[in-house]
């Protein structure tokens, strides 16, 4: 397996644990779109700027899973519908 595929694998295995924590933080406790951001930017932000050369220098096909998760992970923190267009 080529070390960009292996990289990206395992930010998307490290981002699919946040589904569960960011459903239950934006429905349970209401909190501000401040404080969502602040969320975003503590967890998510820098597992997706880790590495970002590889990123750059990877395909389509490899970057696709990643970008889906991530457009997934925002939608849930900004309460958006999961068909909710979005622009890449």
């Amino acid at each position: 397996m080529q070390h960009s595929a292996f990289l990206i694998n395992a930010i998307y295995s490290k981002l699919t644990k946040y589904f569960g924590i960011f459903y239950k933080i934006k429905i349970r406790n209401k909190l501000p779109p401040l404080i969502l951001k602040n969320v975003y930017f503590a967890f998510v932000h820098p597992q997706v700027l880790y590495g970002v050369e590889v990123h750059a220098n990877t395909g389509d096909v490899h970057l696709q899973k990643l970008i889906t998760l991530y457009i997934k992970l925002l939608r849930i923190l900004q309460s958006k519908s999961y068909d909710y267009p979005t622009c890449i």
